[in-house]
């Protein structure tokens, strides 16, 4: 009689430990299931999300260019800044405040750029003067001259921009001799529009 219970009592474990595995793998498995499922939403929601971005970006890049003609003093309002062209000048020398004058090099002069600049921004931010190019009559490009640290008084170049306040100061361009008419062109950020300011 005890053997037999034992038995029976043997049993009974043994058919609890399986419906325990049982229970625990179909646990598992659910469990991994809903896991790979997250995985498989996961990654479907960043292709979407990122072929939508591509497809915005290559639908912006595909827009033709607008073209907005603007003359000195007026006022140009873009992504983060709103400028404005006061006056030009050519110089074949800028000198500041220390050291010996620069000279431009040979068959090249000084574009000197006046102008009022102010942050739209919400916060201060160092104004580069990267995205201005010149572009002179035979469509040839020129980025603003690097050198303009302690050789021009007031530039504007790594200023810091302080939220609505207007700020004065040059900007300075080394160009050819020949290039007689030219004009100041700068794009708006996010957008396909381009401000060509006539200088002269």
């Amino acid at each position: 009689m005890y053997k037999l219970d034992f038995l029976k009592n043997g049993r009974g474990l043994i058919i609890i430990a399986i419906a325990g595995i049982i229970i625990g793998g179909i646990s598992g498995f659910i469990a991994g299931m809903e896991f790979k499922a997250y995985q498989i939403r996961s990654v479907i929601t960043e292709t979407f999300n990122r072929s939508f971005a591509q497809t915005a970006e290559s639908e912006s890049e595909t827009l033709p260019p607008v073209i907005k003609t603007k003359m000195i003093n007026e006022e140009i309002e873009l992504a983060t800044i709103k400028f404005k062209v006061n006056k030009v000048k050519e110089q074949q020398t800028i000198s500041g405040n220390f050291g010996r004058p620069q000279v431009a090099s040979q068959n090249s002069k000084f574009v000197i750029i006046d102008m009022d600049i102010t942050n739209l921004t919400s916060d201060p931010f160092n104004f580069y003067s990267d995205g201005f190019v010149i572009q002179d009559a035979k469509n040839r490009n020129f980025n603003p001259y690097s050198d303009v640290i302690g050789n021009i008084k007031n530039y504007l170049d790594v200023r810091e921009l302080s939220p609505g306040i207007l700020e004065n100061g040059a900007m300075v361009f080394e160009i050819p001799s020949d290039s007689v008419t030219y004009a100041l062109i700068v794009g708006k950020a996010g957008t396909n529009e381009i401000y060509k300011i006539s200088l002269n």
